[in-house]
């Protein structure tokens, strides 16, 4: 089976709501001008397109309200900047296997939920 990539590249992410889009795997930046990522998560996991896709938080916001905040928009795993590239690519991997556990990490324990 072939994978395909798409860049949705929408500063508003109405792109990603509107569209015919069945993604397994979402990267969304959380401060976006118009509508941020936790609305953009929020629509995706409440459309029948989405609902099963893995989306991850790639983001500057670091503290534990922020975490907590991306797992209630229904977020899968939580990713500070700088990402780690290694890190950033299992996620994509756990998200193209339907059985992949949610993940966050915090970048300031090293501690595992």
């Amino acid at each position: 089976m072939r994978k395909a990539l798409r860049s949705l590249r929408d500063a508003s992410g109405r792109a990603a709501i509107d569209g015919p889009f069945e993604p397994t795997v979402v990267i969304i930046g959380l401060g976006l001008p118009g509508m941020n990522g936790y609305e953009i998560a929020r629509q995706l996991k409440s459309s029948l397109h989405s609902r099963n896709a893995r989306l991850i938080a790639l983001t500057g916001y670091r503290r534990a309200r922020d975490r907590e905040a991306c797992a209630a928009a229904g977020f899968d795993h939580h990713m500070v900047k700088p990402a780690h590239s290694a890190e950033l690519l299992a996620q994509v991997a756990i998200g193209s296997r339907a059985d992949g556990p949610p993940f966050f990490s915090d970048p300031e324990s090293g501690a595992v939920a």
